[in-house]
């Protein structure tokens, strides 16, 4: 987190503004996990009369890197010229291909919808927001897959791990560039599907290895 040398009046005013505002009530509804969420638009209507009230503003911006990963920055400002700035917080857009493994997505329209998702969880954060639980994600992430011990090892290791110091890459690559992060997958993802493809690769390999 990065912010100005003295954050004095911007403390005032946000514990103000917190004192202000209320729990957000939940305005649309994802058909994939069959949950609620608070859209950014409705977030931003309820808090941006009692930001200003208050001297206070949101900034976004989004960013990209070379390896796919789209991410958005946030920053609270005041009017006294304080500010909080966040740090950057990614996530790399992929869509589900034929088999039930998972691919880079580059469009434009998997870009604005992870720019979106980001935005929304950001400003959440940075404002302390009451909006309940919130398990929105298909936006920003494919539909939820199913893995089983049916799946193939070959369609396992072409699922791409969405999280983590591998994000973006295929769990075949992450077998050959990090055994005991895939080994750890096994024992501890709470992704449990990744968790189960990791688990066939190994009962496959391990199967190869004993013919």
């Amino acid at each position: 987190m990065n912010k100005s040398e003295s954050i004095k009046e911007i403390a005032v005013a946000l514990a103000k503004f917190n004192g202000e505002v209320s729990k957000i009530s939940k305005d649309a509804k994802n058909p994939q996990f069959k949950s609620e969420y608070v859209t950014l638009d409705a977030l931003i209507q309820a808090t941006r009369p009692i930001l200003q009230s208050h001297g206070l503003s949101i900034m976004q911006f989004p960013l990209a890197k070379e390896t796919g990963e789209i991410g958005v920055q946030t920053m609270l400002l005041h009017e006294s010229g304080e500010f909080i700035e966040s740090e950057p917080l990614y996530m790399t857009p992929v869509r589900m291909v034929k088999g039930g493994s998972f691919e880079i997505a580059k469009d434009p329209q998997a870009a604005g919808s992870v720019i979106s998702y980001l935005r929304r969880y950001s400003y959440q954060a940075i404002l302390n927001l009451n909006t309940g639980e919130d398990d929105d994600a298909n936006k920003a992430t494919p539909p939820q897959y199913v893995v089983d011990e049916n799946t193939s090892p070959e369609e396992a290791g072409s699922i791409i791990c969405t999280f983590g110091k591998y994000q973006g890459k295929t769990l075949k690559e992450i077998y050959k560039e990090d055994i005991k992060y895939f080994e750890w997958l096994v024992d501890k993802a709470t992704d449990t599907n990744i968790k189960i493809a990791c688990k066939v690769m190994m009962d496959a390999l391990k199967q190869h290895k004993g013919n």
